[in-house]
């Protein structure tokens, strides 16, 4: 059924008013306030729709935080009061989106912290959480999907080279980051690192290609733009897509980013992780959306755990390069820490 999927003006509104310090700092306001918000916005037709399929469950994979395709039918179910169930996609989505629009019953979460933020953040009580594992990450027991001269034959590189992978974030929260390419492309004409080394730079959905445009000619870097970005549900990447991204982390052999969920995917690889802490471009912007929205938030369980290289200058971050290619197993047994401690499970069978 087609209907309305991106945010309006009035959904905006809304969502001040529910994350204003008077609704949204105490519980039994921001209960109140969601109620009232989902009963003035139900929608009979979605109602004739959930009384057609007889449904028993309502399951979603996003309760109005990453998309609000969904909510037409949660805000259903709760009329007919059929139970729901939300499936929290990201780990970072109850910490750093704000206060969800729709409250399903049921909240299916990654980890032990995802639980800790449903409960502290979004008022859920302990017996409605589920720690369930990522069910998206099975996919990465099966790695690799391709073999290796096959996956460097097709994004044009050398299958007897290190490969260093460098995946941005959107061009909104961290400005621009091209730096860090600048900084690669110097240390490979000024011989720093023992082999030659080839770099992809993957970058995210929502980041600028035009930045990247002086680069496109170098020999040593190459360029991943992953799937369709929609608007309605962000990054719908499909089977292929996601296995192309777990045969690149599997071949990878050190992983470059900001501050990313992709860190986790890598760990579960046992790949070497280097973060960027500096920015030579706009380190003020830096400071605040890194450093602070998500250093201080979501990003440190990871800081706790370690396992990882948080490079805080370029001398720090060629070195961090060159010990990780020289011995690729320093912090390895950190690095399947994490992986364990954030996805929960590697068995795969989370999906189960």
């Amino acid at each position: 059924t087609k209907h309305n999927l991106e945010a309006t003006l009035f959904d905006k509104i809304l969502y001040k008013i529910r994350n204003s310090k008077f609704v949204g700092s105490k519980k039994q306001r921001y209960l109140l306030w969601e109620k009232f918000e989902n009963y003035i916005l139900t929608r009979k037709k979605f109602c004739d729709i959930l009384k057609g399929f007889k449904a028993d469950l309502v399951v979603t994979a996003s309760p109005g935080i990453v998309t609000t395709a969904d909510l037409p039918y949660l805000r259903a179910a709760r009329i007919l009061e059929i139970p729901t169930c939300g499936v929290i996609q990201q780990w970072d989505n109850l910490s750093t989106k704000g206060l969800m629009p729709f409250r399903p019953t049921k909240l299916a979460v990654w980890n032990e912290a995802s639980k800790k933020d449903a409960m502290e953040l979004q008022y859920y009580d302990f017996q409605d959480v589920e720690i369930c594992g990522v069910p998206h990450f099975d996919l990465y027991q099966k790695a690799p999907f391709e073999d290796r001269d096959y996956f460097f034959k097709k994004i044009g590189f050398n299958p007897n080279k290190p490969l260093i992978t460098f995946t941005t974030a959107p061009y909104k929260s961290v400005a621009d980051h091209t730096y860090v390419l600048d900084i690669l492309v110097n240390a490979m004409k000024e011989k720093l690192f023992l082999k030659e080394i080839q770099v992809l730079c993957r970058l995210h959905p929502l980041d600028d290609k035009k930045r990247y445009q002086k680069f496109k000619n170098l020999e040593n870097i190459k360029f991943d733009f992953p799937g369709k970005y929609s608007p309605y549900l962000g990054w719908d990447p499909d089977l292929e897509e996601t296995k192309h991204l777990i045969d690149t982390l599997y071949y990878t052999d050190v992983l470059i980013n900001i501050a990313s969920t992709i860190t986790i995917e890598a760990a579960i690889l046992d790949k070497p992780i280097i973060n960027l802490g500096f920015s030579t471009s706009e380190p003020g912007r830096f400071y605040k959306s890194v450093l602070i929205n998500h250093h201080k938030k979501h990003y440190k369980y990871i800081l706790e755990i370690g396992g990882i290289k948080i490079a805080n200058n370029e001398k720090e971050f060629i070195d961090y390069i060159k010990t990780y290619l020289e011995n690729p197993k320093i912090d390895s047994e950190k690095r399947k820490q994490l992986a364990e401690s954030i996805t929960y499970k590697l068995d795969g069978n989370q999906a189960k």
